[in-house]
Parts: C-alpha cells; structure tokens; sequence
C-alpha cells in the first residue's frame, strides 16, 4: 500500500491537471481549427480598431463595424468552444498515454478517462 504524503498528492494533482484541466494556448496543438480561430480573433481586434478609429472621426460605421467584430468573436469562441476544445482533448490525453494511438476521444467517456489515469497514478481501486 502507497503512503500519499502531500507532495504526492500535489504532484499528482499538477499532472491531472495537465491533463484534464483546461486548454491552454501554450499546451495544444496549432491545428487548422486553432489557427482559423486565431485568424477571427485577428480580425476582431481589427474591426473594433476601425470603428474606434470612425468614432474618432464622427464615421456613421461605428456600428456596422463594432456588429462585424462582434460576429467575428462569436465565430471564435465557437471554434475555440466547439471544435478546437475535442482536438485539444484528444492530443493532451494521447500525450499522457491515456488514448491509445487508433483512439479517438469522445466527451461522454471523459469520466472513464479520468478514472483510467487515476488508477495509473494513485494505487487505488
């Protein structure tokens, strides 16, 4: 039987957090799905610098151009949320051995996934 002291038990969280915790840009993979969504959030910050840019100048197109920046974030954050998320999950539990190379995740078997990696790295049943 393991003794967990709590630098094991903080060792193991930092890991479970790595692996199940959420995305960072740093950690993923730079997939089509990420770099189109960097892409939208690029062209937000360029809408909205156009349309303070016309607000600045008294420009009727502050509007349509704060709507079209608005647009181009929620097109982001749904490839970010919806798409990007999967792949990400997908890459990080193969980096940590949980997903085998022929496996493809799926959300509803995340709790499988994690009491998989729990019992790899607490010996526990």
């Amino acid at each position: 039987m393991e003794i967990l002291t709590l630098e094991k038990i903080e060792t193991v969280a930092m890991k479970y957090n790595l692996a199940f915790g959420p995305s960072t840009i740093a950690s993923g993979p730079n997939t089509k799905t990420y770099k189109l969504a960097i892409g939208f959030i690029l062209l937000t910050v360029v809408f909205m610098v156009g349309s303070f840019a016309a607000q600045v100048a008294d420009s009727k197109l502050t509007l349509p151009l704060c709507l079209i920046a608005a647009m181009f974030e929620l097109i982001a954050l749904y490839l970010l949320a919806r798409r990007y998320e999967p792949e990400y999950r997908q890459f990080m539990l193969k980096k940590h051995g949980i997903l085998g190379r022929e496996t493809t995740y799926s959300r509803n078997r995340l709790e499988d996934y994690k009491s998989a990696w729990l019992k790899q790295h607490i010996n526990a049943s």
